[in-house]
C-alpha cells in the first residue's frame, strides 16, 4: 500500500473514533485525557518507559511533511510508523486530524527538535519517532483543526470527513 499523499501536506493527530468523539466534547486534544493507560501507546512498562512526548506532557503530533517511506523505513527500521498508517487496525477506523500548528507558537515542537531534546537529556527509556513525532505542548483547540481524514480497515483511504459532529458507526 502507497503512502497516503493527504498526510505528507501537514501535521496530524491520530486517534479512534471514540476518543475523537471526546476531543469534541472536551473541544481540545489532551495531553492527559481521560483513558486508561491499557489503552495507551507504549504504556505497559510504566511511567519510566513513557513515549517521551507523554514524558513531557504534550500531545503527540505526526509531521510528514518531509516524509520518505522507503528512506525512512531504512534509516529507522525499529520505527514503527507502518502500525498505525493508514489505520490501527484494532480500532478499525482511525481519525486524522490535520493541525494548524502555527497557531500554536512556542508550544509546538517540531520533529527534528523534539529528537534534539530527545538526545540532549540522554531520555533513552522513553520511546520517539524520530524525526517524524512532533509535539504540542498546550491542549489542542478544535479551532486549530483544519481537517479530518478518516480511514477504515476494509478502506484504508483517507476520506475528509465533516468533524462537526460525532461519528457514530
Amino acid at each position: 500500500m502507497r503512502f497516503p499523499q493527504e498526510l505528507l501536506t501537514g501535521i496530524w493527530h491520530t486517534t479512534s473514533i471514540e476518543r475523537f468523539n471526546k476531543i469534541l466534547e472536551t473541544g481540545y486534544i489532551l495531553a492527559e485525557p481521560d483513558i486508561s493507560d491499557e489503552s495507551r501507546w507504549g504504556t505497559s512498562s510504566g511511567s519510566m518507559h513513557y513515549p517521551y512526548v507523554r514524558k513531557l506532557g504534550g500531545v503527540s503530533l505526526f509531521d510528514f511533511r518531509y516524509f520518505s517511506p522507503s528512506k525512512y523505513s531504512r534509516q529507522f527500521s525499529l520505527s514503527s510508523w507502518r502500525y498505525f498508517v493508514p489505520v490501527i487496525e484494532k480500532w478499525g477506523t482511525s481519525i486524522w486530524i490535520e493541525i494548524d500548528y502555527e497557531s500554536l507558537g512556542n508550544n509546538f515542537i517540531a520533529g527534528n527538535c523534539l529528537v534534539k531534546q530527545w538526545e540532549h537529556e540522554k531520555a533513552w527509556k522513553h520511546t520517539i519517532m524520530p524525526h517524524i513525532e512532533a509535539a504540542s505542548m498546550i491542549p489542542i483547540s478544535t479551532n486549530l483543526f483544519k481537517r479530518v481524514m478518516i480511514s477504515t480497515s476494509e478502506y484504508k483511504k483517507l476520506k475528509l470527513y465533516n468533524f462537526k459532529v460525532n461519528i457514530h458507526l
